[in-house]
């Protein structure tokens, strides 16, 4: 059974989405998981045009409903979480993304950054 790899995809501003970014971020998790024959990637997760900055991205969107799931356990132990850079997970305090980070990983997810 294959293990799931759950990419999650964001930048803050309209003008983002006729850039670059969502193809970047879409194309370095799928080149990640090709690697891996035995990943099945899930690119559903994306918070296009909300700021990490404030921690909006926590509470409403994507990101806020990934984690509901993780508490609800509807991802399963092992999984990945895959993200660009940390800066796709958070942008507020260093204490507020170690947090974050922290309770995605004592949940059994492993977290990969896939350019940092």
């Amino acid at each position: 059974m294959p293990v799931k790899a759950y990419s999650y995809m964001r930048f803050s501003s309209a003008a983002q989405r006729e850039g670059d970014s969502l193809r970047r971020q879409l194309q370095a998790a799928k080149d990640w998981a090709a690697a891996r024959p035995d990943v099945e990637l899930d690119t559903t997760t994306r918070d296009l045009g909300v700021s990490a900055y404030k921690g909006e991205h926590r509470v409403r969107g994507a990101l806020a409903s990934f984690l509901k799931r993780i508490e609800q356990g509807d991802i399963p132990t092992g999984s990945y979480f895959l993200i660009e850079s940390f800066d796709r997970l958070s942008r507020e305090t260093e204490m507020v993304a170690v947090n974050l980070l922290t309770s995605i990983t004592l949940a059994g997810i492993k977290v990969v950054t896939l350019v940092d």
